[in-house]
């Protein structure tokens, strides 16, 4: 039945017409999605026009494929075809792209920018088929989930330009910068906590859209490690390196310090968390506690040497 298609729901009841509503879920099997996408990325979807995008959308946001879907993975096909749409969708919701396949998408984002010969693409465009800017493809990478000993590797093999190496330097100092600026230095909470709720935003931790502080670090960190010697043999990368540490010492030895008082303070922190699960008081009809659920309270709220104490006025 068309969509569009007008039902007289008189007529319906009239004639006893059962209308059954289509979920918008379907249960579709393994071997029916592995089908359907051998038809979407066979070779002559290459061409312009023979590629469905809406298809590889429809199972992307219903979560029934994932970059192992496809041969030779679903990252890179969507990238042979520009669907820059589906690309950030699984840069966004999905956990298990490779770090080879991040940091190949990487560098050829880089070396197109470069070809281009322009730092920074128009972000303001909704063209899903313009290209991610390299800046928003860091930052994705930066925040997706990976291992260090993998990302090293993914590193040293697809970082063999030093131009690139630059470039990704050059991009987490100002980053960093930024960051420090907006006072989003490093924290010591709960990230899943901080943003539960906010699926869509849970990679991109800042409401700037840049990945937190100590991810960016993270990420410096695994970098220099793969890369040490041929960033320290290279002159101008010294200079950023240097710029970069202004950046992190102050906010480092702000965290060492701050470390010490996690176990004096843990206490208290559990202490709290105990009381905020309890409804609040004004939300129903005032009821005298018994003077023995008062003293379970009160030591529920000891800590060690310290204990807090409840005033009732």
């Amino acid at each position: 039945m068309p969509e569009d298609m007008e039902i007289d729901k008189e007529e319906v009841k009239r004639k006893g017409i059962v209308v059954k509503h289509i979920p918008n879920t379907l249960n579709l099997g393994h071997q029916f999605i592995t089908s359907v996408l051998e038809l979407v990325f066979r070779q002559e979807s290459l061409r312009p026009g023979c590629y469905s995008p809406k298809i590889v959308a429809y199972l992307l946001e219903r979560r029934l494929i994932t970059d192992s879907s496809v041969k030779g993975g679903l990252l890179k096909a969507l990238e042979d075809r520009g669907d820059w749409h589906a690309i950030t969708h699984m840069l966004r919701d999905t956990v298990d792209i490779s770090e080879d396949a991040l940091m190949s998408l990487l560098v050829n984002s880089l070396r197109r920018t470069r070809r281009e010969d322009a730092m920074e693409v128009d972000e303001s465009s909704k063209d899903p088929t313009k290209p991610l800017p390299c800046t928003a493809i860091l930052g994705y990478v930066i925040s997706y989930p990976t291992t260090a000993p993998t990302m090293r590797l993914a590193i040293r093999k697809h970082l063999t330009d030093m131009d690139d190496v630059l470039f990704i330097l050059n991009h987490l100092k100002n980053m960093m910068q930024k960051s420090v600026q907006g006072n989003e230095g490093l924290s010591l909470g709960d990230l899943e906590k901080e943003f539960k709720g906010h699926e869509v935003d849970r990679r991109r931790l800042t409401k700037h859209g840049r990945p937190k502080l100590e991810m960016i670090i993270s990420f410096l960190s695994t970098m220099l490690d793969a890369k040490l010697l041929d960033i320290t043999q290279y002159q101008p990368t010294h200079d950023l390196l240097r710029e970069i540490h202004e950046f992190t010492l102050p906010q480092i030895t702000w965290l060492t310090t701050m470390e010490k008082l996690r176990g004096p303070l843990e206490p208290f922190v559990t202490a709290d968390k105990k009381g905020s699960k309890q409804p609040h008081a004004d939300n129903f009809a005032p009821k005298q506690q018994k003077w023995r659920e008062k003293k379970v309270d009160s030591h529920a709220l000891t800590v060690g040497l310290y204990q807090l104490e409840e005033f009732t006025i």
